[in-house]
């Protein structure tokens, strides 16, 4: 194994190839260049980016995080990729992916959004139950029998009193 230290600028790693440490080395590997200083951010970034046929989606060939996303320089990809072609993402705004394709990077696909118009627009608990007009017991949810509680959920009050009058005859019925 060779000896020494990496002959890039300010890493004291040992070598390991070509005078570089094994970092450095992977680096040069895969991209041609030891240092990715070198390479510009537009051109690192429309090299993990694909092309596909299926929903003209872009999808991303870098790393992807558990959720799906795509993630480059420490930050979303389909970000990066909407700050490239569109120009910046309004303050407060989120990216929605518009082809419901969490992988996808083509910028034409995403809008940005509210957080509440985001939530809204997904198939979660959330965004089920805030479109929801009618409890699960069919009463309406409307000013008169709708409270929401401290942790900012919304309760039918005609179930919860028919709850409370069930367990004030259980108590009863103990006695």
């Amino acid at each position: 194994m060779p000896q020494g230290t990496c002959s890039v600028d300010g890493c004291d790693r040992s070598t390991y190839a070509r005078g570089w440490c094994s970092s450095h080395y992977e680096t040069w590997r895969q991209c041609g260049t030891p240092t990715r200083r070198e390479i510009p951010r537009e051109v690192r970034f429309w090299s993990k980016a694909g092309v596909s046929t299926v929903n003209n989606c872009w999808p991303w060939r870098g790393h992807v995080n558990d959720n799906g996303y795509g993630a480059f320089d420490h930050g979303p990809a389909h970000r990066v990729a909407y700050e490239l072609v569109i120009g910046p993402i309004p303050e407060g705004r989120h990216l929605d992916h518009l082809c419901r394709t969490r992988g996808c990077v083509n910028p034409y696909h995403l809008e940005p959004v509210t957080a509440w118009e985001n939530t809204q627009r997904t198939t979660n608990v959330v965004a089920l139950n805030a479109v929801k007009t009618v409890c699960d017991n069919g009463h309406a949810f409307d000013d008169a029998n709708t409270y929401v509680s401290a942790e900012g959920h919304r309760h039918c009050r005609a179930c919860r009193a028919e709850a409370t009058r069930r367990y004030r005859q259980r108590k009863a019925g103990a006695r």
